[in-house]
């Protein structure tokens, strides 16, 4: 299957769909074909500029089933090369879902590129981002999560009590003082959920 060819049919199904709701893009019928060419793209030796571009639309698009998000841990090189690219690509939707992959990279440079996600200019992709980092740089997300508690983004807290939940951080109890009178009511649920199981 031919990726450009592929990303051409969608972006023409696309032009006649109303994309004023979320899973707007689960509805298209030829899902198998562009996985498939994404995948034999991902599988050369490297991508060039153009295949890097159709590749983060694809990604994008593919943000409620995330089937191309998996295949860049089959093809982790290619999929750190994406990463790099995926910075100043203008789609959040593509960003966050390569955040979540550097996740699963135990490299410095990988690490480095993480962090970089985490200062997106757009809240879910650093949201996303930060959780990543747990997993693969737990010292850098503790630091950034007790920073996070003062955000004006209610789900930027509970993303930053979740990963001092999950660290076992030794400032989790001062979390839970702070926030258990947040103005937004899932952050206090959060709150007593947490003080339940400790």
């Amino acid at each position: 299957m031919n990726l450009e060819a592929e990303v051409s049919r969608f972006k023409s199904w696309a032009a006649g769909e109303a994309q004023d709701y979320g899973e707007w893009e689960t509805t298209y019928q030829e899902w198998h074909g562009l996985y498939v060419a994404a995948k034999a793209a991902l599988s050369k030796p490297a991508l060039d500029d153009v295949e890097m571009e159709l590749l983060l639309y694809a990604l994008a698009r593919d943000n409620e089933l995330e089937f191309i998000r998996d295949m860049l841990e089959e093809f982790p090189a290619n999929g750190f090369r994406l990463a790099a690219a995926a910075l100043t690509y203008a789609d959040p939707d593509a960003r966050w879902q390569i955040a979540d992959f550097l996740g699963t990279l135990d490299t410095p440079e990988a690490r480095g590129l993480l962090r970089r996600f985490v200062e997106d200019s757009d809240e879910y992709v650093r949201r996303r981002a930060l959780l990543a980092a747990q997993k693969c740089d737990p010292i850098f997300a503790e630091e950034i999560a007790r920073s996070w508690l003062n955000s004006p983004h209610e789900y930027s807290r509970l993303a930053a009590l979740d990963i001092l939940h999950e660290l076992g951080s030794r400032y989790l109890t001062q979390a839970l003082e702070q926030l258990r009178e947040d103005p937004y009511v899932y952050v206090r649920e959060r709150v007593a959920k947490i003080e339940s199981e400790v």
